[in-house]
């Protein structure tokens, strides 16, 4: 086998005793296959959460579904980055798809500090500093952009191939390579990142249960960031992205996180209105007592008077109020109950000759 560099597809391997092309270098797959999962999986969870958030029961959420669905948009600008030779891509096309990653980046750190402060229960003012860190990081990247679409010179990387190329730099066709201002940027974000993970490792140490599971996510993400940030300026043959790994073991486990505390605040709930419908229904027995007891003795009295017309009024009076109160503690008790109410539009005077025909007897 030797490997054979092709224009109009980077990278192919040829058997040199057939003399036949066999296809694409495996590596290239494996990135592939990795962003495929990885940016499904972060919009399956950010789907989740966006379902959790609608029951009202979450204390904090929104930053994380924002997270989730920018690292899925993190994901598929790096996708396409790596088949842009198989999608027909010319070189600006594909720089313009590159510096996309580098936009999409700073806001993916953006939201990863504001979930875990959110998390964690960090006010913004004490995070503050670091998410300003990641917007200047992304200002900078526009303002790249900008510069390099009124010069036509590339700025925030080179246009041109490199001294040293990665396995995926070559399969691209090296049409951008790192730079002095490569260099600043990855070395600015690459201290932010150092920072931001030391401040979250303080604040997990210090609280009265360590969480050992999010130190370590937090540790990972920021060793995936660095390990990036050296693989593309040094271009390390076998380097890409392990940075959508890390985040996607922390998405995991925060929505699994906010799942436990979504049913826990469903059942704190349930119990709490369950409890209202124990004590309302106590309430209507009593009410019940107090209602019945004397309107039953009325009704008795009212057999003894002799005036017949002072008894019939007085009678209607007292069968008016019982079936108004009848009425009403059954409709507590249907409320109370497991029953559905189902309501339809109908005519009242078919009933009633129904009724009316049934007791007519």
């Amino acid at each position: 086998m030797e490997m054979v560099v092709r224009r109009e597809c980077p990278l192919y391997w040829r058997d040199s005793a057939a003399g036949t092309e066999t296809g694409l270098n495996p590596f290239i797959l494996i990135p592939v296959g990795l962003y495929l999962v990885f940016s499904g999986l972060f919009i399956q969870q950010g789907i989740t959460n966006v379902s959790l958030a609608r029951t009202g029961m979450l204390r904090s959420g929104r930053n994380l579904v924002y997270f989730a669905f920018v690292s899925a948009l993190f994901c598929l600008s790096l996708l396409l980055v790596i088949l842009s030779p198989e999608l027909g891509l010319d070189a600006d096309s594909k720089r313009v798809a590159f510096f996309f990653c580098w936009l999409v980046a700073p806001m993916v750190g953006y939201l990863y500090v504001s979930a875990l402060a959110e998390h964690l229960e960090i006010t913004r003012r004490r995070v503050r500093w670091l998410l300003w860190g990641y917007l200047l990081d992304s200002g900078t990247t526009l303002i790249c952009g900008a510069a390099t679409w009124v010069t036509g010179k590339g700025v925030l990387f080179s246009h041109e191939t490199g001294p040293v190329q990665s396995l995926i730099d070559v399969h691209i066709g090296g049409v951008f390579s790192p730079n002095m201002l490569s260099l600043g940027k990855l070395t600015f974000t690459s201290a932010l990142v150092v920072s931001s993970t030391v401040f979250f490792l303080r604040e997990i140490t210090k609280k009265e249960r360590i969480d050992i599971s999010l130190a370590v996510g937090v540790s990972l993400t920021g060793v995936a960031i660095m390990t990036e940030a050296a693989g593309y300026l040094l271009q390390w043959p076998m380097a890409f992205s392990l940075l959508p790994l890390a985040n996607a073991v922390e998405m995991v486990r925060l929505t699994y996180l906010q799942t436990i505390d979504t049913g826990r605040n469903i059942e704190q709930t349930q119990r709490r209105l369950r409890h209202e419908q124990v004590q309302m229904k106590s309430h209507l027995e009593a009410l019940s007592h107090d209602v019945r007891t004397p309107l039953a003795s009325l009704k008795l009295g009212l057999d003894a008077l002799r005036d017949e017309g002072a008894y019939e009024r007085l009678a209607h009076e007292v069968e008016y109020l019982h079936v108004v109160f009848s009425n009403l503690v059954s409709l507590f008790e249907l409320e109370l109950s497991s029953s559905t109410l189902v309501y339809r539009q109908n005519d009242v005077r078919k009933s009633l000759d129904a009724i009316s025909q049934r007791f007519a007897v």
